[in-house]
């Protein structure tokens, strides 16, 4: 079996230091079989120049113009799913992003409800204004956010009296039964009052907050601690991202982090995580092969 690239013959010819018209004796041999005839003829650069193309990254790049992105694939399909996936991470983030182009909108979503939640929020962030987010998270979702173990109260009271002290009250009148004065529609006492309250009651009491309230409170509480909107459920972003054209959806996936792209990447079918490799530097392709893929390299040099 070989692996057949077309090699850069005036490479050849000036590695070996030999004439054009004995160059074009060899023109339908492999470099292989040219170095073994030029070593044979007792050309002492042969030697030399098999030694470099399986120990010099440079000059394996020369001789198999592996810059060009169809070389590269050509001994990438060669290589079995692990070993393509082993070189992935070696591809800079901009790479790793055109290749998640390959898959379909309804796909990408999928992947996103497993990635780390906090890149998750920063994709939809970079794409979405926080408020049109947080208008399309039902009350469900806004119930148990505010109901979160995770959700420091402390946090909490820092921004609740912030809110119109109507809403306050309406939290405090839901679960005390008891109708405040208007005189009492104090925000700041408000808030004392809800501060005082025990654990299962302050929650109720959160829980009869209205919406829109909720949704205010977490954009005010966002802004000191943007780790809060971590807090909600990946779903209740990805809802948000599939309303946007897949192109723009894509532009937030700068967010991400290689590895979980790589990881993303992993979904796709060998014959597109090969194409996604080729977008490696051709530097760092050449030295893996010599490191790792000497068996491929003797395929190449023997076609």
């Amino acid at each position: 079996m070989s692996i057949t690239i077309d090699a850069n013959l005036s490479v050849i010819q000036n590695k070996l230091n030999i004439s054009t018209t004995r160059m074009a004796m060899y023109a339908e041999r492999s470099v292989d079989e040219i170095i073994e005839s030029e070593a044979k003829a007792g050309n002492t650069r042969a030697l030399q120049y098999a030694r470099e193309l399986s120990s010099n990254p440079d000059q394996l790049i020369k001789t198999f113009e592996l810059d060009q992105p169809g070389n590269k694939l050509t001994i990438l399909q060669e290589m079995n799913e692990n070993e393509i996936m082993d070189i992935l991470p070696e591809v800079d983030k901009e790479g790793l992003m055109l290749g998640l182009n390959f898959f379909t909108q309804e796909k990408m979503l999928y992947l996103l409800e497993d990635a780390p939640i906090e890149e998750v929020v920063n994709m939809s962030l970079e794409v979405l204004p926080l408020n049109q987010i947080l208008e399309m998270i039902p009350s469900k979702e806004l119930d148990k956010f505010v109901q979160n173990k995770d959700l420091d109260p402390k946090l909490v009271l820092d921004f609740i009296d912030k809110l119109p002290p109507e809403v306050l009250a309406q939290m405090v009148e839901t679960v005390t039964g008891v109708p405040l004065e208007e005189a009492h529609l104090d925000a700041k006492e408000l808030t004392k009052m809800i501060a005082g309250f025990d654990k299962d009651t302050y929650i109720d009491a959160m829980v009869a907050m209205d919406d829109e309230a909720k949704r205010s409170l977490i954009a005010m509480m966002s802004k000191k601690e943007p780790e809060v909107l971590q807090l909600f459920d990946a779903k209740n972003y990805t809802k948000s991202l599939a309303m946007l054209q897949k192109p723009d959806m894509m532009k937030g996936t700068i967010a991400l982090e290689p590895e979980t792209m790589v990881n993303m990447l992993g979904e796709l079918p060998k014959e597109l995580l090969a194409i996604v490799a080729t977008q490696v530097d051709t530097k760092e392709f050449a030295e893996i092969l010599i490191k790792k893929h000497q068996d491929l390299l003797a395929e190449v040099i023997a076609a």
